[in-house]
C-alpha cells in the first residue's frame, strides 16, 4: 500500500525537471570540407586519410549556450553561429578542412533548480560544443 502512494510522488518528482532549450543547428554554409571520420574528400574525389595524406595542424573548440522558456518548447536564441566560426577557424589555420568533428550536448546548472522549474517562464539551457582537427594536405 505503501508503493501505491510513493509511485504518484516519484512522478510529480520527475515533472519538477523538466526544463530544456531549443536550437537549430545548420551547417549548410561550410565552405571547406568537414567529416566526423578521420578521412575528407580531395578535390579529385579520393578519400584522404589522416594516418597518412592528412596532419593535423589545430584542435578546436567551439561553444554556444542554447536558452529556451516554455519547458523548451520556446527557443530564445537568434542564431546559429557554428558554421561561420568553424569557417573562420579553418581560414584563420589555412587549413584543407576538419576532421573528427564531433558535438556534444550538456545541460546547464540552471535546469537542476527543481523546484523553479515547476514554472514555464522558469529559463532552460543546454552548452552545445563543437570539437573538430583542423587539417592540411600532406605532399607526397
Amino acid at each position: 500500500m505503501k508503493l501505491i502512494k510513493i509511485i504518484p510522488l516519484l512522478m510529480l518528482v520527475s515533472l519538477l525537471n523538466c526544463t530544456g532549450s531549443r536550437g537549430l543547428i545548420k551547417f549548410n554554409q561550410l565552405k571547406h570540407p568537414t567529416s566526423m571520420s578521420p578521412f575528407l574528400p580531395s578535390k579529385e574525389g579520393k578519400n584522404l586519410d589522416i594516418s597518412q595524406e592528412l596532419k593535423i595542424i589545430k584542435k578546436i573548440e567551439i561553444s554556444k549556450t542554447y536558452w529556451g522558456i516554455l519547458y523548451g518548447f520556446v527557443s530564445l536564441n537568434s542564431s546559429n553561429p557554428f558554421a561561420s566560426k568553424l569557417n573562420e577557424e579553418i581560414e584563420k589555420a589555412n587549413a584543407y578542412g576538419a576532421v573528427n568533428f564531433k558535438i556534444r550536448v550538456d545541460s546547464c546548472f540552471i535546469n537542476e533548480i527543481m523546484v523553479l522549474n515547476i514554472f514555464p517562464f522558469w529559463p532552460g539551457c543546454s552548452i552545445v560544443t563543437l570539437n573538430a582537427n583542423l587539417v592540411e594536405v600532406v605532399s607526397k
